[in-house]
Parts: structure tokens; C-alpha cells; sequence
């Protein structure tokens, strides 16, 4: 007998709306769906057969009518019930479609906040490797400010300031907001770049500062060979989906190795590993800096009342729209199931609450080095108080000393130098002017003779 939930799809719909509150409104959704929630939870169900379960696309649709904005249940608030419905109805259902599909659901690992971000240090560090001129440290800073994928920053994605600010980041001052095209993992192979699916953002530091380390990253040596390469492959293959896939691969070939090492160099200490889907050691990569800036974005820009609590969206919501799970205007997001994939995003917290830095400036910049440049200047001070060193050093001086006076006793004797009163030079030229027309005077005469 298939496991089912304990109320029929059109005996749940008739006791939400029937619902005189959120709590009453969450019980009904924990109690219906609990034998599907206990069943994803053991991992036993194989995909074959979930893919048999009766059922599935009808508690979906009982979804898409709670949800709807026309309908609200008892005194509900619309946005307090769509938190509800979301976290006790659509979460059991998107869990078992995901294993139906094939695809990885997140375990309580991946969803328990046990890294702590020292965010001072994260924002520094992030400040500099935007103002770098190597394309690895750019792609890093730029992951680490705005949480999108490398891939996105080095070759397929758009960045450019928001043309407008959408409800949920009405809290976020607009130069901090950035519009972003054509986020990875859409599976929208077939349609035209300019159609790709756009959404409003923001950013760990101002949007001027973004864009101006993006057209950097992209205007880089390293940068421009790769992608050519790769676009003239895609356009010789007509720009095939296998085509584009292979250009993913070819990316992750290339730049994975790159990027994840200067992440390990920069991010050491300041920000702990991410534990892998397969639970193993939990490893630095620049993949940690998603989450990681999801977690920090959602403290400092998602509004709350005064206990701290979200206001008009739920974390899991917040987090899906600016990393670009959840797009409002895409049609591959009519429904809310990949926002399961943001559970991927809760592996981090803060240890102090972010704020909105300043405009970027060299000049105000404090200079500093990196975790991994210890040993060698430990290296250099040592060698600096060598004795041989010292002595090295003291000649040299000596020497720079002994220039620079040989140096000023030429200046002294050049101002001492005669130089030449004006008047004299003068008469001298009107010697000369005379001289010259003298001579042009005596020069014999040419004529033409006819023959």
C-alpha cells in the first residue's frame, strides 16, 4: 500500500480555507503531509517508486490555490499564510518530487548554520580583491560581494545597475542594487541571450564598485582569450545545447582549480569550509562564498520587526530571490520548487551584523597582507636582522649618500656659472640678422635667356 498523506487533496483544500489562524492553518499542512515528510526523512523510498506515488500533482495544485493573492484563509495575513503553506505544505511535496526527478534533496547538514563568518575580515578581504588587477582575485571578490557563480562573473552572466527596486529589498539603499542577466542552472539553452531571464540583486559593497571590477575581470588578457575561444566554438556549433554544456565543462576545466586555490589563500581563517553533498571533510572553495554572502545579505537587507523576524518574505524565500532560484517574471519558475535547492544555503552565520561600506578608494584602503604571505615575511625579517645583511645595507647607503652629495656640488657649480645677459645676446643676434641680409643682397641674380 503506498504511503500517502492523511487527507485527500480536496480534503485539505476544504479544511485550510476553513482555518481560523497560521497555526491552525501549519498543523493541518504537518499532520496531512507527515507519513510523506517521515518517508523522505528514512531515504528508503526509491525513485521508481516515488515516481508511482499517487497524488503528487494534485496536493501541488492545492498549493497554487492557497497561494494565490485572490484567496485568504480565515484572518491569515496573505503573507504569513504563504510562509506557512510553503514551509508545512509545499516543502514534503517538493522533497518527494525532487527524489521522483533524481535530484539530490539537502540533508540537515547542509541546512544547519554551523560556520561562523568573522564578517569585518570578509568584507576586507572581499574590498581588496575587488581592486585587484588578477583575473582569479576579481572573480573571487566579485563572487564573495554579490554570491553569484564563477561562471556567471568570468563568461555567461550580465551585471548593470538596477533599473528598479523590487518590494522584498525595499530596505536596501539603490546603490547597493545591481540588475543581473542570465543566471546558470535555468536549463533555458534555446532561447536568445537579450530573452535570458533578468532579476534585481544586492550587493555586499556598492553597485559602481561591481560593475567597475566586472568590466576589469572582463577586459583582462586571460579573460578575453578564454571566452573568444569559446564563443567561436559555440557559434561554430550553432550555439547546440550540447554545445553550451560542453562550454561549462570546458569552464570548470579551466578556471575551477584557479579560483578555488586563491579562495583557500584569501579566505583562510575568515571563512570555515562547506560540507559537501556527500558529508565528507568540509572543504574552502569559492562555491562557500554563495551561502556565504546569502546568509550576510539576508541579515543586513531583509526587513524584520522588533523580535527579528522577516517581514512579507520567509528567509528561505529571501535568500532563493537574490542568489536567483526564485524569479518573480520567469516562466521556468512558475512554481516554487527549485527553492529547494536554497536550502544548500544555510550553512553559515555571522558574528557581528554586516552594514553598508563606502565607495571603494585606494587612498582609504588599509594595507595589510594575506594569511598565506606569513611565512615569507616572517622569512624577510629574518634575513633583514642578519648581521651580513645589516652591513650590505649600511654600504649602500654610503654609497646613495656619497651621489647624492657629488650631486649637489654639480648644481652648486652651474648656478655659479656665468650666464649671459639678455642684451648681450640680443646684439648678437641683430649681428647676425644684419649678416644674413648682407648676403642676400650680393647673391647673383637669375634670369631666363631665350635660345
Amino acid at each position: 500500500m503506498p504511503i500517502m498523506p492523511t487527507l485527500t487533496p480536496e480534503e485539505l483544500l476544504a479544511a485550510a480555507e476553513l482555518a481560523p489562524s497560521i497555526d491552525e492553518l501549519e498543523r493541518i499542512g504537518q499532520e496531512c503531509f507527515a507519513p510523506w515528510v517521515d518517508a523522505a526523512k528514512t531515504g528508503d523510498l526509491s525513485i521508481s517508486y516515488v515516481r508511482r506515488l499517487p497524488g503528487l500533482k494534485g496536493y501541488s495544485a492545492v498549493f497554487e490555490k492557497l497561494r494565490s493573492p485572490g484567496l485568504q484563509v480565515g484572518v491569515n495575513s496573505h503573507d504569513g499564510q504563504n510562509h506557512v503553506i510553503q514551509n508545512a505544505f509545499w516543502q514534503p511535496i517538493n522533497a518527494l518530487w525532487a527524489k521522483s526527478k533524481g535530484r539530490a534533496v539537502p540533508t540537515t547538514k547542509h541546512a544547519t548554520a554551523s560556520g561562523e563568518i568573522t564578517v569585518e575580515k570578509y568584507i576586507e578581504v572581499t574590498s581588496h580583491l575587488l581592486q585587484s588587477s588578477d583575473p582569479a582575485e576579481l572573480t573571487v571578490g566579485l563572487a564573495a560581494a554579490t554570491g553569484r557563480r564563477s561562471i556567471e562573473i568570468v563568461f555567461i552572466g550580465k551585471f548593470s545597475l538596477a533599473k528598479a527596486t523590487p518590494d522584498f529589498l525595499s530596505a536596501v539603499p539603490a546603490d547597493y542594487l545591481y540588475q543581473f542577466q542570465n543566471p546558470a542552472k535555468k536549463r533555458n539553452y534555446d532561447q536568445a541571450a537579450s530573452s535570458r531571464p533578468k532579476f534585481t540583486s544586492t550587493s555586499l559593497f556598492r553597485a559602481s564598485d561591481i560593475l567597475k571590477a566586472w568590466k576589469a575581470l572582463q577586459s583582462s588578457n586571460d579573460v578575453k582569450v578564454w571566452v573568444a575561444q569559446q564563443t567561436q566554438k559555440l557559434r561554430a556549433a550553432k550555439w547546440s545545447k550540447e554545445a553550451q554544456i560542453e562550454s561549462h565543462s570546458a569552464f570548470n576545466t579551466d578556471w575551477a582549480s584557479r579560483l578555488n586555490t586563491t579562495t583557500r589563500e584569501r579566505f583562510a581563517g575568515v571563512l570555515p569550509g562547506k560540507i559537501g553533498s556527500d558529508g565528507q571533510k568540509p572543504q574552502l572553495s569559492i562555491s562557500c562564498l554563495r551561502p556565504a554572502f546569502a546568509q550576510l545579505s539576508y541579515l543586513r537587507d531583509c526587513p524584520k520587526d522588533r523580535l527579528g523576524q522577516p517581514l512579507g518574505v520567509s528567509e528561505l524565500l529571501f535568500k532563493a530571490r537574490i542568489l536567483g532560484h526564485y524569479i518573480d517574471d520567469s516562466p521556468a519558475d512558475a512554481d516554487i520548487r527549485r527553492t529547494l535547492s536554497t536550502l544548500n544555503y544555510f550553512d553559515y552565520r555571522a558574528d557581528t551584523m554586516p552594514t553598508y561600506p563606502p565607495e571603494l578608494n585606494e587612498k582609504t584602503v588599509r594595507p595589510s597582507c594575506y594569511e598565506s604571505d606569513r611565512d615569507w615575511l616572517n622569512s624577510l625579517v629574518e634575513g633583514l636582522s642578519q648581521p651580513e645583511t645589516f652591513r650590505y645595507l649600511r654600504r649602500q647607503h654610503e654609497a646613495l649618500q656619497a651621489e647624492v652629495l657629488e650631486l649637489r656640488q654639480k648644481v652648486r657649480s652651474l648656478e655659479q656659472s656665468p650666464v649671459p645677459a639678455p642684451t648681450a645676446i640680443e646684439e648678437q643676434l641683430a649681428k647676425l640678422t644684419q649678416q644674413v641680409a648682407s648676403l642676400a643682397a650680393g647673391a647673383p641674380q637669375t634670369t631666363n635667356r631665350k635660345k
